[in-house]
């Protein structure tokens, strides 16, 4: 799952990376979009883990690298320097639903809210652009 905006805080490839990062391992998370992005990531992920290697963060900090749900032809580029947008792309909510069994089931369904307040020089608007988000995230323990 993409781990962008303030969906970085559940994010288990971002956790992995900050673990690292708190232990004194440079790290980088690499994640795509829900359902895509995968042979985008597979043709532009080495290149761009050479490149940010050269150029390892601060102690405390990782890489986070977001791919859109795009084809690599579809793909329109790399942004650096994206900060996390202060929002989510999906208001999430529950489903709830009573099983034969008589057990109560909830299935998580999120709702696409509004975009155009998406601030410029983040995540979520370069990968709603087109473009593979690239930014740096710090722990707090740094």
């Amino acid at each position: 799952c993409i781990a962008a905006s303030i969906d970085v805080a559940y994010s288990g490839t971002v956790g992995a990376a900050m673990e690292a990062a708190m232990q004194g391992v440079p790290a980088i998370a690499f994640s795509t979009a829900y359902g895509g992005g995968f042979a985008a990531a597979e043709e532009l992920l080495t290149g761009l883990a050479c490149e940010l290697m050269t150029a390892p963060p601060a102690r405390g900090e990782i890489w986070n690298v977001n791919f859109p749900g795009l084809t690599p032809r579809e793909i329109k580029g790399v942004l650096y320097d994206r900060s996390v947008a202060p929002m989510q792309l999906y208001a999430d909510g529950f489903l709830s639903e009573r099983g034969e069994d008589g057990a109560q089931r909830l299935w998580l369904r999120g709702t696409h809210v509004d975009s155009s307040d998406v601030p410029e020089d983040t995540d979520l608007a370069a990968l709603l652009s087109g473009f593979v988000s690239v930014g740096k995230l710090r722990s707090i323990t740094a």
